[in-house]
């Protein structure tokens, strides 16, 4: 569901805040940085957090050619941010909770009904700094080497 902010008439839509405090963004590559804004946008704009697209429409929201959109896809998943399956209709996507790196339960389907949690609540359980390859080992993003 997008959102206005007070007095303006430009809708925007959110992107997990962990994604950013924890550092992963910094290491994310451009083509993976417009491919995880692009499947957030979509996400939000139907109101689901798996849904199907075509690599025809993420190369135009996204401007990158169809070789770089696999490597991004691949690299999302690494990063757990997203799940992807290939379906003759096209690609379908996960968005998956950026703490975790696990898909939302089904129940979370509908973003329309988005719940107000506190500071101390939006913190709890944060990564700080790690997350999860995909083998459960960690992954350190706020080290100088990225």
């Amino acid at each position: 569901m997008s959102q206005k902010l007070p007095g303006s008439i430009c809708p925007w839509f959110s992107v997990p805040k962990v994604v950013l405090r924890d550092g992963l963004w910094a290491i994310l590559r451009l083509s993976e940085a417009k491919l995880y804004v692009a499947l957030l946008y979509e996400s939000e704009r139907i109101s689901r957090l798996e849904f199907r697209l075509t690599d025809e429409r993420l190369r135009r929201l996204t401007g990158t050619a169809g070789r770089t959109l696999r490597n991004a896809r691949i690299k999302l998943q690494e990063y757990r941010l997203i799940r992807y399956r290939l379906e003759p209709q096209g690609f379908v996507y996960s968005i998956c909770d950026p703490n975790t790196g696990e898909r939302f339960p089904e129940s979370s389907t509908n973003l329309r009904a988005k719940p107000q949690n506190s500071g101390a609540e939006q913190n709890k359980g944060s990564r700080t700094g790690t997350s999860c390859s995909p083998g459960g080992m960690p992954l350190d993003f706020s080290g100088s080497k990225w």
